[in-house]
């Protein structure tokens, strides 16, 4: 099980109550720790994704691995979004290098879980 233990919503309106706790198995994580990264803009045009019951709730997710000093992983860094949207490759970069630099700074108590932040479309 993954448990969502920081989330930030730029708008203060959380909505993800179905995302606190999920099954590694129905998660999007699972493709970020296999894959190394895993994005969507739209889940519910993703082939990838048939199958999956988050498919089209969580219409955007992009996902990359939290590693700790001894290459562990520690969870996941995520930006998701129940719209679907994309975001650039410079902000990609920033949630790539997050993913690498955050890990210092979470407790290893906090080990293996998801760290998810949804976010609203730029207006």
């Amino acid at each position: 099980m993954l448990r969502n233990v920081l989330l930030h919503d730029k708008h203060g309106q959380i909505r993800t109550d179905f995302l606190e706790v999920v099954p590694l198995n129905t998660s999007f994580c699972q493709f970020v720790l296999r894959e190394g990264l895993f994005q969507t803009n739209n889940s519910a045009l993703d082939p990838r994704l048939n199958g999956n019951p988050h498919q089209g709730i969580v219409i955007c997710y992009h996902g990359v691995p939290m590693m700790g000093g001894g290459a562990e992983l520690m969870g996941t860094l995520c930006h998701f979004d129940l719209v679907g949207h994309s975001i650039s490759d410079s902000e990609f970069d920033l949630l790539t290098q997050a993913g690498s630099s955050l890990p210092d700074f979470v407790p290893p108590a906090r080990a293996g879980v998801l760290i998810a932040e949804p976010l609203e479309p730029p207006v």
